[in-house]
């Protein structure tokens, strides 16, 4: 398995925004499930070199993962990523999906040296035998059914809170929110180490208000 050491930008700029925020871009209201990955846009055409991002809830089904709670600067958490990697391999674990991050706080009030993050990695059903087993920050567990709100960075933005905000704004407009923090999901490029240059899928699990 490869390290993931090349997770060293990961982005530091990410920070749970709650408040809906204006933007130029209007975003493409998309709606989409597991059985239907191709999201097609509802809103008009427009003639335009700048590609609109689309936001759309998606549920996803439970996943194990084996994952582990990282504090400090996000700059140096490539050797946690690594780790956790190598971790997998000693326990012929293998990845069923991408590396993500959970962000556990806002790191406008959490200094670099106290920022926390939950690095997770999905595997296979059966590694729910290591819970348990593999030290106080790190364990294997399964995620529950949820919504999401989903924007998808791609590589080339440096900047991912137009995204966020947007996303806010129109979880917002169709009567979401919030239940937990942001997550990144790391699909492409995750090598070159510079995080402008990933692509990255924003999550941010949801309800309708008002849901019991």
């Amino acid at each position: 398995m490869r390290r993931a050491s090349m997770f060293l930008s990961v982005s530091s700029v990410v920070v749970l925004v709650l408040g809906a925020m204006a933007f130029a871009t209007e975003p493409t209201d998309v709606v989409s499930t597991p059985q239907s990955p191709t999201m097609e846009s509802t809103a008009p055409a427009v003639e335009s070199t700048a590609v609109a991002p689309e936001y759309c809830i998606r549920k996803l089904d439970p996943q194990v993962v084996l994952y582990t709670v990282y504090r400090g600067s996000y700059d140096k958490v490539g050797q946690a990523i690594g780790d956790l990697v190598a971790l997998a391999g000693d326990h012929n674990l293998y990845p069923m999906g991408p590396v993500s991050m959970m962000y556990l706080n806002n790191p406008r009030y959490a200094a670099p040296e106290h920022r926390l993050a939950e690095i997770r990695i999905p595997v296979a059903n059966d590694a729910l035998k290591l819970a348990g087993t593999l030290g106080p920050m790190t364990d294997v567990k399964t995620i529950p059914a949820m919504d999401v709100a989903v924007v998808t960075k791609p590589s080339g933005v440096a900047d991912p809170m137009p995204l966020i905000g947007g996303l806010m704004k129109w979880m917002a407009g169709k009567g979401y929110v919030a239940t937990e923090a942001i997550t990144e999901v790391y699909l492409a490029n995750g090598e070159s180490g510079d995080y402008a240059q990933m692509e990255v899928e924003i999550r941010v699990p949801v309800e309708k208000m008002g849901q019991e």
